[in-house]
């Protein structure tokens, strides 16, 4: 018997709505570091998931895929922005969050 497309596709949308739920708890609850300089507001870094957010003047953007030693790099740079354009906005994939 096939299944219904139709609670296929319910059931779907219940599952991402639900995983978007949870990624924004899981970010609400992430430690934001404050960030000075060009357009870096903040950066918070999910070692699990190896998701890097960062709050810029425009947004807030996860990166997938991010270790945990470009973190600590980032965080302490003497220029976290020149090292955010260098080392991971083009290196790593970024979803908008806000």
């Amino acid at each position: 018997m096939a299944a219904d497309p139709t609670r296929q596709r319910i059931g779907h949308d219940i599952a991402e709505a639900a995983l978007s739920a949870l990624r924004a708890a899981a970010r609400a609850l992430m430690e934001m570091k404050r960030l000075a300089g060009g357009n870096l507001r903040a950066a918070g870094y999910d070692a699990v998931r190896r998701v890097l957010v960062v709050e810029l003047t425009s947004g807030t953007f996860e990166h997938g895929g991010v270790s945990a030693d470009t973190y600590r790099r980032l965080a302490s740079a003497s220029s976290p922005w020149s090292f955010y354009r260098d080392n991971i906005d083009e290196e790593y994939p970024a979803k908008r969050v806000r």
